[in-house]
């Protein structure tokens, strides 16, 4: 998550200097950072609404067809290792579990924990999350 959330700082951050360049010499708000002195650098200011939307879908784990993957594996003689079919099971849901963690929960987190330092001054401020499951 803070590889992402960092990503996102970085992108909004750069977008903001560059808003600011192109508009140089006109009027209007900059600093766009809430927190600390960004060192000189000129930026627009913040955002009055942070919209993050983020999905994925995976499905479940299909039993049948992993008890027959894994007998393809031992037919194979692939590692030589008996399988324990179930704790295979919660082994292989666990694993859809983080990856649908990774597509819609841990965005929205990390918008979270940079709109702050976006956001305009003043005013009422908006964060809408938006998770789309697509399948």
């Amino acid at each position: 998550m803070a590889d992402l959330s960092v990503v996102l700082f970085r992108g909004v951050k750069t977008h903001l200097r560059d808003l600011a360049e192109r508009r140089k010499g006109g009027k209007g708000k900059t600093n766009g950072m809430k927190n600390g002195e960004e060192g000189g650098e000129e930026m627009i200011g913040g955002f009055d609404a942070i919209i993050c939307a983020s999905g994925g879908w995976e499905g479940d784990v299909d039993f049948d067809d992993m008890v027959e993957d894994l007998e393809e594996k031992e037919a194979l003689g692939e590692g030589g290792v008996h399988w324990d079919v179930d704790e295979e099971y919660v082994k292989r849901s666990a694993k859809v579990v983080d990856r649908m963690m990774k597509m819609n929960f841990c965005p929205v987190v990390a918008a979270s924990l940079i709109g702050e330092q976006f956001l305009s001054p003043g005013g009422e401020t908006y964060f809408v999350f938006i998770a789309l499951c697509c399948y």
